[in-house]
């Protein structure tokens, strides 16, 4: 798995204010056996708190999505200082989770950061970098030896067409259509490709 835990970040960029990094949180990983978030690390930790972490240099631009069910888990984000809300289509896949999150973005937001909810291993220095890209990039995507990974930043001008994902595709079809205006950053940083689908990804 990736080493180092999560090294702070360098200091935020200008105009990053207007931005929003949004957690899709929503699923409970029918593969996993349970629910995998709320499912425990060596640390004691969950695996939902542990992907979190490498974003608390920002935890004020956060918003976690979660499903219409998850209300003990929205108040224990909620007491731990992670603001979260309801993706009311979450039920129908990751891609409607997207787009209700987007949809629901104040209209002064600039861009948005998406990232996924069980991804423990990411370091805060490789956040850093794509939301520095972001800066100067409408579509930003981290990269591992050849591996695209998350999280990935989108500028404004494809709010229309986010809201728009309604499969478990998520923001995969823009992303192969814009192939052309993507800004990769290179990042020695494993976390960025490995989620978790089953117990045996946590080992």
């Amino acid at each position: 798995m990736s080493g180092p835990a999560h090294p702070d970040a360098p200091p935020e960029a200008e105009g990053l204010a207007d931005w929003r990094i949004l957690v899709l949180a929503a699923g409970q990983g029918r593969r996993f056996g349970s629910d995998k978030r709320t499912a425990r690390l060596a640390d004691g930790r969950t695996l939902l708190e542990t992907s979190l972490a490498p974003f608390t240099p920002w935890k004020g631009q956060v918003e976690v999505m979660l499903g219409p069910a998850d209300q003990r888990l929205s108040k224990r984000l909620a007491q731990l200082g992670w603001d979260n809300r309801t993706a009311p289509n979450a039920g129908l896949g990751m891609g409607a989770t997207l787009s209700d999150a987007v949809a629901g973005l104040a209209p002064q937001a600039r861009g948005c950061l998406i990232a996924l909810g069980d991804m423990p291993w990411i370091r805060s220095d490789s956040i850093a970098r794509v939301l520095s890209a972001a800066m100067r990039f409408s579509l930003v995507v981290p990269r591992n030896q050849g591996r695209w990974g998350h999280p990935r930043a989108f500028s404004a001008a494809y709010f229309p067409r986010l809201t728009q994902a309604q499969d478990d595709t998520g923001a995969r079809g823009l992303l192969s259509a814009e192939r052309s205006r993507i800004h990769f950053v290179d990042v020695e940083d494993s976390g960025i490709v490995q989620d978790v689908d089953c117990r045996d990804d946590l080992f």
